[in-house]
């Protein structure tokens, strides 16, 4: 990751290592659940307000360390639907995450689980209800800025990429995703995502959705209150579970057994070995 890109293409790679050096030493520093071996997975909530088959997970899987060192992941079962990827820095005694990556799955069928994810989260997206819970996670760690790779300065269109790789498609535009959510152009051309989860007054809402958009954001409140609890609390029984792989965390969990079902990139298809 040194070599080559990581993260952002606008890192040089003294830069690129002083990032790994700085999310290592910080998440040394934050503590469970952050700090924990390679191989193992944290089940950081489980979205009994949603359904019990849903939950957040972390993990650092190695076919996702170029957009991310950590991954904070919407799993159903025993397959996770939306990945994303990031590192932290303490960089100038600022707490800031590096957001590098937003994957989802990309095996047949998959529409219809997000479609019922949707239905069952009054109305919000599996990718929109992981980058607000990933907001709400960085809170509760006291991260005071996010940011978010833009599709220009993703590892993947670096020059090495370009020159090695041939180039890569794209499917979803970074930049939309992040406007979409509310961030905002930075001048080096990343976005930045505030802390707490956009919302929409009364009188811009429909009628018609008052009522849903009232749970929504009941829905929210209460998982943040979860989350700030469950990284105050730190470690209990049940949360720290070990993957059978010392390289990294497959694409889905052991158990049940089941092959790894493909993932794709929402804004670019990553090479296999990723």
């Amino acid at each position: 990751m040194v070599v080559t890109p990581y993260l952002s293409a606008r890192w040089s790679p003294p830069q690129r290592l002083a990032r790994i050096v700085d999310h290592c030493e910080t998440i040394e520093r934050l503590g469970f659940p952050l700090d924990t071996p390679l191989d193992s997975f944290v089940n950081l909530l489980v979205l009994d307000e949603i359904d019990p088959v849903f939950r957040i997970v972390l993990d650092q899987p190695s076919w996702l360390l170029r957009d991310g060192q950590a991954t904070f992941s919407l799993w159903e079962g025993a397959d996770r639907l939306v990945s994303l990827s990031y590192c932290l820095s303490s960089d100038g005694g600022i707490l800031t995450a590096h957001i590098g990556g937003c994957q989802g799955r990309g095996e047949a069928g998959v529409l219809d689980r997000y479609r019922r994810f949707t239905k069952r989260a009054e109305g919000i997206r599996p990718i929109d209800f992981t980058i607000e819970l990933f907001r709400l996670f960085c809170r509760s760690l006291g991260v005071t800025h996010i940011r978010a790779v833009s599709g220009a300065n993703h590892h993947q269109q670096s020059a090495y990429s370009v020159q090695v790789c041939g180039g890569v498609a794209v499917h979803l535009s970074y930049d939309a995703l992040w406007a979409s959510r509310d961030g905002h152009p930075l001048p080096d051309g990343d976005y930045a995502l505030a802390l707490d989860p956009p919302r929409r007054a009364p009188e811009e809402i429909p009628a018609n959705k008052r009522a849903m958009y009232r749970r929504r954001y009941a829905l929210v409140d209460a998982l943040a209150s979860r989350l700030e609890q469950v990284v105050r609390d730190g470690e209990r029984p049940g949360m720290l579970g070990r993957y059978p792989r010392p390289t990294g965390s497959p694409r889905s969990v052991p158990t049940p057994a089941r092959s790894p079902a493909a993932l794709i990139d929402f804004g670019h298809t990553p090479a296999p070995s990723q």
